[in-house]
């Protein structure tokens, strides 16, 4: 299979989630810019801080990725570009990959996945990039959920 990333709006978006306005002086301060949620308790904020290096053309997405019981939000601080790559879940909770859809986004964009948000690894595209990360984790299993794909998905990204 294989998908070409479109430019990321908030309209295209919100069936997973929230884009992030960032870097807009003309915006002032925003409050609730999107919805942190926390299904569990037991599960306390993790805020990471990661730095990765792009990835070489098309991307190769061989794995999917979810949260089901936490928002998990990313805040770019230093990127050119990066590809958010989203797909929905079946009644059983399973990735419907046939229904994969990947977007293109920028230093002005961050993105609030929704629990339970079947999605790609950030990639970062163009340069080395650095990124903030809030998720809740209780340290179980069932923070993250991982599907391993039969083959891998191809992302094409436009210059």
């Amino acid at each position: 299979m294989r998908v070409t990333a479109q430019r990321l709006t908030a309209e295209a978006f919100a069936p997973f989630g929230q884009v992030i306005p960032i870097r807009v002086p003309s915006l002032g301060r925003r409050a609730h810019v999107a919805a942190l949620e926390n299904r569990r308790t037991a599960a306390t904020p993790s805020l990471a801080v990661s730095r990765l290096s792009p990835v070489p053309l098309p991307i190769r997405a061989m794995a999917l990725e979810r949260h089901p019981f936490s928002s998990q939000t990313f805040v770019p601080t230093d990127l050119a570009r990066y590809v958010v790559a989203v797909c929905p879940a079946d009644p059983d909770g399973e990735p419907l990959v046939e229904r994969l859809q990947a977007f293109v986004a920028d230093v002005t964009q961050g993105v609030n996945y929704a629990p339970g948000t079947w999605h790609h690894p950030m990639t970062v595209l163009d340069r080395p990039g650095e990124y903030v990360m809030l998720r809740w984790d209780d340290g179980g299993a069932a923070d993250t959920e991982w599907r391993h794909l039969s083959e891998p998905i191809l992302i094409d990204v436009p210059e």
